[in-house]
C-alpha cells in the first residue's frame, strides 16, 4: 500500500508541475506572444475594456508558475523515489522498467493536468489558455484524479509484485498482501494466457494481454504477472527447477518453453 500511496502523490504532483511549467498558458508557443505587462496594465487602468475575450493573467504569474511548478516537481520526485523500494525475492519488473512506466504515465497525465490549470485560470482571470475548449477541458479536469488513481493502481501492482522460491515453498508478494504455498500442496504449474476483447471492422475478437504463471494447489491457487524481461522469467524458472519435486519438473519444462 505504501508503494501505491507514494506513486499516487507523485503522479499528481509531477503531472501538475510539468503542465504548469511547460503549459502554453500565454497562447500559441509557435507565435509571437502578447505582452503580459501592457495588457495587464491596460486592464487595471480601463476595467471596462477588460472583457472575458481579452483579459490576461497578471505578469507575476509568469514567475509564480515556475516557482510553484518546480516546488511541486521536487516534492513529487521525492515521493516517486520512495516508491522504488526493494522487493523480497525476484521482482516481476526491474527498476528501469518501473521508471519507464512511470515516465509514460506522467507524460500522459500531464495533458489532463494542463486542463485542470486552464480551467482554474479561466475561472480566476477569464483568460483562455492555448487550445482551450471549455466543455472538453472541464470534462478532462473532472476525470483527472480518478485517472491518476487508476493508472497508479496498475503501475503499483506491476512494481510491487515479486516471488520468493525456496526449499519449503513459494511466496508471491502482491501490492498489499502476500500468499504462500508449500511444495507438498502444489499440484501443477502452467502458463496461463489472459485476453481482452477488441473490435476491428465491426467484429469483436480476443486479443492476448499477457501470459501469467499459474500455480494450482490443493486448497488454493496463485498467479504471477508476466515479467517484462525474458531473463527475469529464466531466473524464476531456474529457481523452480532447483527446489520443485520431481513430479513438477515436467510442468516446469513446459513452462520454460511456453512462458
Amino acid at each position: 500500500m505504501k508503494i501505491y500511496l507514494n506513486k499516487l502523490i507523485a503522479y499528481l504532483l509531477v503531472s501538475l508541475a510539468l503542465s504548469l511549467v511547460f503549459g502554453p498558458f500565454d497562447g500559441n508557443p509557435f507565435k509571437q506572444q502578447t505582452n503580459y505587462s501592457s495588457m495587464w496594465d491596460l486592464c487595471q487602468q480601463y476595467p471596462e475594456s477588460c472583457t472575458e475575450e481579452n483579459s490576461m493573467v497578471p505578469p507575476e504569474f509568469v514567475y509564480m508558475k515556475y516557482i510553484a511548478g518546480l516546488s511541486l516537481l521536487f516534492l513529487g520526485l521525492y515521493f516517486i523515489r520512495k516508491s522504488y523500494t526493494k522487493q523480497p525475492g525476484i521482482p516481476v519488473n526491474s527498476h528501469n522498467m518501473a521508471i519507464v512506466s512511470d515516465t509514460i504515465n506522467i507524460l500522459f497525465l500531464s495533458f489532463a493536468a494542463y486542463c485542470v490549470w486552464a480551467v482554474l485560470i479561466d475561472g480566476v482571470w477569464y483568460t483562455k489558455p492555448y487550445l482551450y475548449d471549455e466543455f472538453l477541458f472541464e470534462m478532462i479536469s473532472f476525470f483527472f484524479v480518478p485517472a491518476v488513481a487508476i493508472m497508479t493502481f496498475f503501475s503499483a501492482n506491476l512494481a510491487g509484485q515479486s516471488i520468493e522460491i525456496d526449499k519449503s515453498g513459494i511466496t508471491i508478494h502482491y501490492l498489499d498482501i502476500s500468499e504462500y504455498i508449500l511444495w507438498k500442496d502444489v499440484l501443477s504449474m502452467s502458463a496461463k494466457e489472459t485476453f481482452t476483447v477488441t473490435e476491428g471492422g465491426g467484429i469483436l475478437a480476443p486479443r492476448k494481454m499477457q501470459t501469467k504463471l499459474f500455480i494450482k494447489g490443493k486448497r488454493k491457487s496463485m498467479e504471477l504477472y508476466e515479467p517484462g524481461y525474458r531473463k527475469t522469467k529464466e531466473k524464476i524458472v531456474k529457481q523452480l527447477q532447483k527446489f520443485a519435486s520431481d513430479d513438477l519438473q515436467k510442468d516446469i519444462s513446459i513452462l520454460d518453453q511456453e512462458w
